[in-house]
């Protein structure tokens, strides 16, 4: 039996059924691709993949792809299953209906390739692609791609289509435009959090430089505090013995004074001078040690000898106040050794004066005893006094230049706190160490340590050389008194002296004359010594080589090393000490001697 043929109503009403099936069926993708972009955190890839399928499974078709605009090109951004070949794939914007949809920003629909001026025909054609609809993707009012939908059917999309794909396009750019928000967002809070950080960094260079400056500050104002300080200790240094100097010279002009007067007069004139003398030369050795030219002389010393010596010169200070000084010299200590004996009698002489200054009763005590393993043997020297003691607070500042203990000490017993920075110096340059221990309102004990090498037997002093003969000195200063100072010295020991008063006049009387020294100042008018020399070293032989020596106050390091460079053969400094300028005329001479014999 024939089956029933179907009545027409009932046919139209399971399409309508089934149009309304798929009608619900796409808003509910829609509702569920909604749900996705409202949600917190959008994957922008992610989520375009998923509007791709959706439109895929909706559409049927060749397929589905998201273009996104690229200079002058589109972009396959994301495909459809069965493309992912072609993901990342660039077509120009010219000549496609991508580029035309995105430039006209408004839904385009190629019902067939082959009959479309719009499309490129040949390349549908490899792709099988005979359908085709395009809806623009928005950032605001800007079109930034499109969201396309394919069929290898002419005419395959239909109303519903294109209200499907609208709707599509529109959450998808929302979509797009969320994660430009999120992405202009993310790069806002690192470029805030990049510049909070570059602040910070330089806050906090800010704040190491303002430290140092702060302390830059406190070490100038420090600096010159003790500038100012040592200014006043030196004006008061220098004030006191220059006005014994000055006083008793006025006194010594009297014609009303006892011999035994003038003749104690003369000594206070004397001690006053080697005074000023002492405290220059401080000020000359610091300067010295601080630029690293502090010389030490090569020699043997007899260290119990320099003991004894050293004691026997603050004895009669320490007599005057009433104290003791004894010395203990240990066995194995007496034997000689390498070293430079004028340092190490100025560091002890240092502190015995030191301690006979600061101990008002009681007495001092110097010993000498060996150290150290036969390999490597030394001498330790110890001066240890019942005086007043070293402060805890002070013990820091001592060794340091006018670090004086207590700011009271300069005024009650003078000093401009110089002797123990040299001390420190003289000692660590000789190899050793120095060092003190001290209870305040007991006493104090220095000790310093020097290796003690055997003595050479060649740097034993030689003996006295033969008296020196009387000698022809040409004196060059523009001083008066300067000139006639060295006249009287010199002239004293037998030497013949002829003085000039300036560079030329200096210059031409070596030309003209025969001189065995000349003594030169450095400092003076017009042509000044060191040019002086220069000129007298060009003059023709024997003139030319004619010793040279310098008579002067330039006494730091560098000056000494200019007139050096000048062509001078030695240097004495200013104020004279009788002896030593004595010595180094006849050395001058002699070996002038024994180069031209």
């Amino acid at each position: 039996m024939d089956a029933l043929p179907t009545p027409l109503h009932a046919t139209d009403g399971a399409a309508r059924l089934q149009r309304l099936n798929r009608r619900l069926e796409r808003l509910r993708e829609l509702a569920e691709i909604q749900a996705l972009l409202a949600g917190a955190e959008v994957d922008g890839e992610a989520f375009m993949q998923i509007v791709v399928d959706r439109v895929q499974h909706l559409l049927g078709g060749h397929g589905a792809v998201v273009e996104l605009v690229d200079g002058e090109d589109m972009v396959y951004r994301a495909v459809s299953a069965g493309s992912e070949a072609h993901l990342g794939l660039r077509i120009p914007r010219a000549g496609s209906l991508s580029g035309l949809c995105v430039e006209q920003a408004r839904i385009l629909v190629c019902e067939d390739s082959e009959h479309d001026e719009r499309v490129d025909r040949e390349a549908c054609r490899k792709v099988g692609l005979r359908s085709m609809l395009c809806a623009p993707l928005f950032d605001g009012d800007h079109a930034i791609g499109v969201l396309k939908a394919m069929a290898g059917q002419t005419r395959a999309f239909g109303y519903e289509d294109v209200e499907l794909l609208r709707h599509m396009s529109q959450t998808l750019g929302a979509a797009i435009a969320k994660r430009a928000s999120f992405g202009a967002l993310r790069r806002l809070l690192q470029e805030r959090t990049a510049a909070f950080e570059r602040v910070e960094r330089r806050n906090h260079r800010l704040a190491l430089l303002t430290e140092q400056l702060r302390e830059a500050k406190a070490e100038a104002e420090a600096a010159n505090r003790a500038k100012s300080d040592f200014l006043a200790a030196m004006s008061h240094e220098l004030r006191t013995p220059l006005n014994g100097l000055v006083g008793f010279a006025e006194m010594l002009a009297r014609d009303d004074l006892a011999p035994e007067q003038r003749g104690a007069y003369r000594d206070f004139v004397h001690d006053a001078a080697r005074s000023l003398l002492t405290i220059v030369d401080d000020i000359l050795d610091l300067s010295r040690v601080e630029a690293g030219k502090l010389d030490l002389h090569a020699g043997e010393v007899d260290p119990a000898r320099l003991v004894e010596s050293c004691v026997a010169m603050v004895r009669p200070q320490a007599q005057a106040k009433g104290l003791a000084v004894t010395t203990r010299i240990a066995d194995g200590a007496e034997r000689r050794i390498a070293g430079d004996a004028n340092r190490l009698r100025q560091v002890l002489l240092n502190l015995l004066n030191n301690a006979v200054k600061f101990t008002g009763a009681g007495g001092v005590t110097v010993t000498l005893e060996p150290v150290g393993p036969p390999e490597a043997p030394a001498l330790r020297f110890l001066v240890a006094d019942t005086g007043m003691g070293v402060a805890d607070e002070a013990r820091e500042r001592l060794f340091q230049a006018f670090g004086q203990a207590d700011a009271s000490i300069h005024p009650r017993y003078g000093g401009a706190g110089l002797g123990l920075a040299i001390c420190k110096r003289l000692v660590e340059a000789m190899g050793g160490t120095i060092g003190f221990d001290s209870v305040e309102g007991e006493g104090s004990t220095f000790r310093f340590e020097i290796p003690a090498t055997s003595a050479d037997p060649e740097s034993a002093p030689e003996h006295a050389a033969a008296e020196t003969p009387p000698l022809r000195v040409l004196v060059v200063d523009d001083s008066r008194v300067n000139r006639a100072l060295a006249e009287a010295v010199l002239g004293s020991a037998g030497h013949l002296v002829t003085g000039v008063g300036d560079g030329p006049s200096g210059v031409a009387a070596v030309r003209d004359g025969a001189f065995d020294v000349v003594l030169m100042d450095v400092r003076m008018p017009g042509m000044d010594g060191l040019a002086a020399t220069r000129a007298i070293r060009a003059l023709p032989p024997p003139a030319g080589a004619v010793p040279i020596l310098a008579l002067t106050a330039n006494a730091l390091p560098s000056e000494i090393a200019a007139c050096l460079a000048a062509g001078m053969d030695g240097h004495v400094a200013k104020p004279i000490d009788i002896a030593a300028l004595l010595a180094k005329v006849s050395a001058a001479a002699t070996g002038s001697r024994k180069q031209t014999g």
